[in-house]
């Protein structure tokens, strides 16, 4: 329980490993879990919006740790979230490629230095 708790908190810090692990299993996880259920599209959506949600808490513990403007926070999650829309609705397996943007976006979030106070 401890485990799920931190992983939706969105008053923590996280640091550039924890933030890429997280959002690199949420995209792995979508493609397992939208091959898996590839026929029932509903199940897909829920999971895509269950991911996305611990998506834009990592990334608000990012952006905490990185003391960033919050202007960033939609960047990473809302593409993952349009991004899985799109692959739900369209031919599945072609366009996994576009998951290629969020990708991308969470990885310049990777490059803002941690700015928080270690003890």
């Amino acid at each position: 329980m401890q485990l799920i708790k931190s992983l939706f908190c969105l008053q923590g810090f996280d640091n550039r490993i924890r933030f890429i692990l997280i959002n690199a299993g949420c995209f792995l996880a979508f493609i397992i879990f939208n091959e898996s259920v590839h026929n029932y599209a509903l199940v897909s959506i829920i999971t895509l919006l269950l991911l996305s949600a611990l998506s834009f808490a990592a990334t608000q513990r990012r952006l905490n740790d990185a003391q960033l403007d919050k202007n960033w926070l939609l960047a990473p999650a809302g593409s993952f979230l349009l991004t899985g829309l799109i692959i739900i609705f369209t031919d599945r397996g072609a366009s996994y490629w576009l998951l290629s943007v969020p990708l991308l976006l969470a990885l310049l979030l990777l490059t803002y230095a941690s700015k928080k106070q270690k003890y």
